[in-house]
């Protein structure tokens, strides 16, 4: 007769299944106490990683505007404005994510912050490209990060999306 095991887990326990697939718990055992597997399950909270990343770019905002202000379209006029609105907006969302009742919300703020800053990104990425002063560390970066946009706004759609 086969015995059930029991698997503990950083957020409690569950019943082993009999038949492990590879992707049960059991397949990431971390030790074996008596009869019981120990596993390590927790990861941290999807949301966690966006909203850091969005409250210290907000904070970035007020305490260094001049490299936000740089990159802001000249087509929008006073730069300083539209970067403490999307200091503030970048705050916003990063304490809407902190809390499950607002996070749906908050998940689709932070994709749409990401495509209205967009167009600073591409700004920085030209000025780079056009500029005989900058490097070509510097020209790489401002087009590498482009791309980047794109998974920031998968995440925060996922987030919206999540229960």
């Amino acid at each position: 007769m086969q015995h059930e095991e029991l698997v503990i887990t950083l957020l409690g326990w569950m019943q082993a299944p009999a038949n492990p697939g590879p992707t049960s718990p059991r397949s990431c055992d971390l030790g074996r106490i008596n009869r019981m597997t120990v596993v390590e399950t927790s990861q941290p909270p999807a949301w966690k990683s966006l909203a850091l990343l969005l409250a210290g770019s907000g904070v970035l905002h007020f305490v260094t505007p001049k490299p936000y202000e740089s990159i802001v379209p000249r087509a929008l006029g006073n730069p300083r404005p539209w970067v403490q609105v999307s200091g503030v907006a970048e705050l916003v969302c990063a304490a809407g994510l902190a809390f499950a009742p607002s996070r749906r919300l908050a998940g689709l703020a932070s994709a749409g912050l990401f495509v209205a800053v967009y167009p600073a990104n591409l700004e920085m990425a030209a000025r780079a490209l056009r500029s005989p002063k900058a490097s070509p560390a510097l020209k790489a970066a401002a087009i590498g990060r482009l791309p980047l946009q794109i998974p920031l706004v998968v995440r925060a759609l996922r987030l919206a999306r999540s229960k």
